[in-house]
């Protein structure tokens, strides 16, 4: 019996030695706002881009921009070879002058009763013609006048005066980049968190200062079948222009 009892008070000993001592520490809880960050790579894109052409075939006769220079809306770029439309418009100018006059003798005989109704009717048809023609031909006078359609910024020129072009031939290109689009990419499980007007800030690895704020204007519906994507639409100020339509950039939502 005495034996049992040491033996016992060995094991409890032990036992007690072997335990860990663990430090517990408190602090006060604070409530934060968790963001789920999303950073995707992205394009820009002009504004607004137009390819100047013609719409007739024709040969340049004065190229009166600059490439790479600002030009405003209305503002005459190229001027095509209107000399036989000139000609044209001169002779029809010349007839319609007649035309008028004609008008007003017929005019001044049927009050006096010197001519018939008729007459003067064919006098009245014969002005209404050649006016329609003077309209027609100062539209075809108009077409050989190509002028900007916005303000923005020309590109390279890919004729010279003296060239011969035709419909659909691009003389230069013209890019509104006041504001850029940003065009991204993202994964179909973040579907129901990106809406419009949702916040992001692009950066660059070429710009090191850079980082515009924006906000996306559109969402594209359909999602990419291959690549589970859908494709979302940002609006930029490019205030600076320091960036450039065509740029790869980071964006971040």
């Amino acid at each position: 019996m005495k034996i049992k009892l040491i033996l016992i008070f060995i094991f409890i000993f032990n036992n007690v030695d072997s335990q860990q001592i663990i430090t517990v520490s408190a602090s006060t809880p604070e409530i934060k706002q968790v963001d789920d960050i999303l950073e995707l790579p992205a394009s820009l894109i002009a504004n607004e881009s137009v390819d100047i052409t013609s719409v007739v075939s024709e040969k340049i006769e004065k190229i009166l921009f600059q490439e790479g220079k600002f030009v405003k809306k209305n503002q005459l770029l190229v001027e095509l070879t209107d000399s036989e439309e000139q000609a044209k418009l001169r002779q029809i100018s010349a007839e319609l002058e007649e035309a008028e006059l004609n008008y007003e003798r017929a005019k001044k005989l049927i009050s006096k009763g010197n001519i018939s109704q008729s007459i003067l009717d064919n006098r009245i048809m014969i002005k209404k013609k050649l006016t329609a023609q003077m309209d027609e031909i100062k539209a075809q006078v108009e077409d050989l006048k190509i002028k900007a359609p916005f303000d923005g910024l020309t590109s390279v020129r890919n004729f010279s005066e003296g060239s011969f072009i035709k419909p659909g031939d691009v003389i230069t290109n013209l890019y509104d980049i006041k504001k850029l689009k940003v065009q991204a990419y993202v994964p179909e499980n973040f579907v129901g968190k990106v809406k419009e007007n949702t916040e992001f800030t692009i950066t660059s690895n070429l710009i090191d200062d850079l980082k515009v704020n924006g906000n996306i204007s559109i969402i594209d519906p359909l999602i990419d079948s291959n690549t589970r994507t859908f494709k979302i639409i940002g609006v930029v100020d490019n205030k600076k222009k320091n960036i450039k339509p065509g740029m790869m950039i980071n964006l971040k939502l």
